[in-house]
């Protein structure tokens, strides 16, 4: 099957499981779109490490390669919480559409931490009180007719970043300060 009938086929599919749940959490809002998230500094978009489906996979950022694997798009999952910029950034390869949002994974941080330096990782959603897989997209700046955005995580406070502010693909995504550099920013697109 090619990938516009899968991604199709794919969206169908979670659109109708949406529709059928009859438990979703209160704090869920139906799945939204996919996207790339693609950091300023260095153009490269966030992933899960080795496109593993595992608990703990650490979040990275590398190039978009739109080769079917998915790891680099992102299913942007909106959160009720009287705020409409709070978010689940759900990795779509690990995605089911089986309706039953428990069964997603997030990018989360690590151990519910809230300092700085802390790895971004690929978790199973939680829908509790935590919200250590929540983040507010907040706008920052727009240039060139691009808007970019920083994500802060609702629990701790901090922004998700590019570890070290390097452009290397592979480089870890960790929890720092939103101080408005452009390891902290990131666009993203439809797909």
């Amino acid at each position: 099957m090619n990938k516009a009938i899968r991604r199709f086929v794919t969206g169908a599919a979670v659109v109708a499981g949406f529709l059928a749940v009859t438990a979703v959490p209160a704090a869920a809002v139906e799945g939204g779109p996919t996207h790339v998230l693609r950091n300023l500094n260095s153009n490269d978009a966030v992933a899960v490490q080795g496109a593993s489906k595992s608990n703990g996979a650490l979040a990275i950022q590398y190039p978009f390669k739109n080769n079917g694997v998915d790891n680099d798009i992102m299913v942007l999952e909106y959160v009720d919480q009287n705020a409409n910029d709070w978010v689940r950034l759900k990795p779509l390869h690990a995605f089911t559409p089986d309706g039953n949002v428990h069964n997603d994974k997030c990018l989360a941080v690590q151990n519910a931490a809230t300092g700085k330096d802390k790895a971004i990782i690929q978790y199973t959603c939680t829908y509790g009180d935590t919200n250590n897989d929540v983040w507010r997209e907040q706008i920052v700046k727009r240039a060139n007719g691009t808007t970019y955005y920083q994500f802060r995580n609702v629990h701790s406070g901090m922004c998700m970043v590019v570890k070290g502010a390097v452009k290397t693909d592979g480089a870890q995504l960790i929890t720092h300060d939103c101080d408005g550099g452009a390891n902290t920013l990131w666009n993203h697109s439809w797909f």
